[in-house]
């Protein structure tokens, strides 16, 4: 049945929808409205914690502030202990000066338990020094705020105690660099002798080692092992010659020998052994003028012969770390700064004597192996050795 459009009923019907259409719009139109609002607000919300966030922070430092249980050390414990890390480095008490006596700093420092203006030399990395400092300070129970300057990268550390917050900082110590402080120390070349007479396997702990030095190469055919353990880690060695007299069968070069043979011999060793880094010719008799042919011809292949005098040999059955060691530093307290040291240790004296360097590292010496140490003055070349072999010890090649 078709509806009559004029039927006042019809009309009110369609009315009535009309009207209820337009109020949806309406509704719709007040909701868009509204969210718009929300979001709006929401983001000018976001935007006021965000400068809030910035404007009212604190950009100075934080020191970290742990926990630390104890009592607060006394000043001259820490005082002394300070210096003590100091002199570890090889730093002099006269490149330590008091603060607390300079009448610039003497204000600002005067209630401190220590201020300390401390000269390094600029081979020694001031943030080594600090790590040590900071490592002794918070064993005492102090905390310890390392600002560098950019420029210099000198340091200044505020030490702090982190038990009394209402004193805060007590002690200060200014870490500056000077071209006019050195330090007492040298470079070290460490020859290693008799290395074929160990064992294999502690001979290849030694060889294969992450540490800087030197072993004299092995000559006989039946230690070729050892030989190639060498050459195989690239590490760097010299070969060791020896002159006798005319029956002396094991000597390398003897009494009598003719000129074709004994420039035969240095060719072969040439041509086995191209990276040695230089040749020890030893004999108590050997005639100069031999001894100028034999250098003379081995320079004609590059390499570099030193005699047995430029050695100084010192002979040690035991305690061989402790008193190479005892050597090294008289040696260099009286002026020597390169040192070449041939001597023969066993698997556990090596171990030793790496773990006693320790100390001596941390004092600016340098340990290295005889190629740059040589290098480091062509036009005089001292080796001053300590030779740790009994005499009554015959090596036989």
């Amino acid at each position: 049945m078709t509806k009559n459009p004029n039927n006042p009923k019809n009309k009110q019907d369609k009315l009535k929808q009309e009207k209820l259409k337009q109020d949806k719009n309406i509704i719709a139109s007040h909701t868009g409205v509204t969210r718009s609002k929300l979001i709006l607000v929401s983001s000018l919300l976001a935007a006021a914690l965000i400068l809030g966030y910035f404007f009212f922070r604190n950009d100075t430092p934080e020191v970290q502030k742990t926990e630390v249980k104890g009592v607060l050390p006394q000043p001259a414990e820490v005082n002394s202990g300070i210096d003590s890390v100091l002199r570890n480095f090889g730093i002099e008490n006269k490149w330590i000066r008091d603060a607390k006596e300079n009448p610039k700093t003497q204000k600002n420092s005067s209630q401190l338990w220590f201020s300390k203006d401390v000269m390094i030399p600029v081979e020694l990395p001031a943030t080594n020094v600090n790590l040590e400092l900071t490592s002794f300070l918070r064993e005492k129970n102090l905390l310890v705020r390392t600002v560098e300057d950019p420029r210099s990268k000198n340091l200044r550390m505020d030490v702090l105690s982190s038990t009394d917050t209402v004193r805060g900082r007590i002690g200060q110590i200014r870490l500056s660099y000077s071209d006019s402080v050195k330090r007492i120390s040298s470079a070290v070349c460490i020859i290693l002798d008799s290395i074929e007479y160990l064992s294999l396997e502690d001979a290849g702990k030694i060889i294969n080692s992450g540490e800087e030095f030197s072993v004299i190469m092995p000559l006989r055919n039946d230690k070729a092992d050892f030989q190639s353990l060498i050459t195989d880690r690239k590490r760097d060695y010299l070969v060791e010659l020896t002159y006798g007299g005319e029956e002396s069968y094991e000597a390398d070069f003897r009494e009598g020998m003719s000129e074709k043979e004994w420039r035969s011999k240095i060719r072969s060793l040439c041509f086995n052994f191209p990276s040695m880094s230089g040749i020890i010719l030893r004999g108590k008799n050997l005639p100069q003028s031999f001894a100028n042919s034999i250098r003379e011809e081995f320079e004609k292949f590059g390499m570099k012969v030193f005699a047995d005098t430029n050695f100084v040999d010192a002979w040690y059955k035991s305690e061989k770390p402790e008193r190479l060691l005892t050597e090294l530093k008289n040696r260099t307290g009286s002026g020597s700064k390169k040192l070449v040291m041939i001597t023969s240790l066993s698997a556990a004296d090596f171990e030793e004597l790496t773990s006693k360097s320790a100390a001596l590292r941390k004092r600016g010496f340098r340990f290295i192996d005889f190629k740059e140490i040589s290098n480091k003055d062509k036009k005089e070349t001292t080796a001053d050795s300590v030779s740790s072999k009994p005499k009554q010890v015959q090596k036989k090649k």
